[in-house]
């Protein structure tokens, strides 16, 4: 599960092997071998791609299909659900606005 789960992960957020590889200090043959299934990630990595994609090592392992923390997605449920819908459009707009924003200092190497 963890191989199809990071390679998916890696390629929505528009990362290459290498690129994944540099944020968290691994080869990019190190992120092919994970998302092979030939290797597997230590604690330290997992947690590490864990936050990468702001997601929980439960759902990277395959223990749970809830893909985003408990914590942000009741959050945010609560408070879309105050909205009316035209405020829902913009909160979605400036959603997809500040997730290009990330992606692109990711791929320039910044955090």
């Amino acid at each position: 599960m963890f191989k199809e789960r990071l390679k998916l992960l890696r390629i929505e957020k528009g990362l290459t092997q290498e690129q994944l590889g540099k944020m968290v200090n691994l080869a990019q043959q190190t992120i092919s071998h994970y998302e092979k299934g030939a290797l597997q990630p230590d604690l330290k990595s997992l947690v590490e791609f864990a936050k990468i994609f702001q997601t929980t090592t439960d759902y990277l392992l395959g223990v749970t299909n809830d893909r985003y923390k408990p914590e942000y997605a009741n959050t945010a449920h609560k408070l879309l659900n105050e909205l009316t819908e035209k405020e829902k459009m913009y909160v979605k707009s400036f959603l997809k606005y500040l997730i290009a924003q990330r992606d692109e200092q990711a791929a320039a190497g910044g955090k």
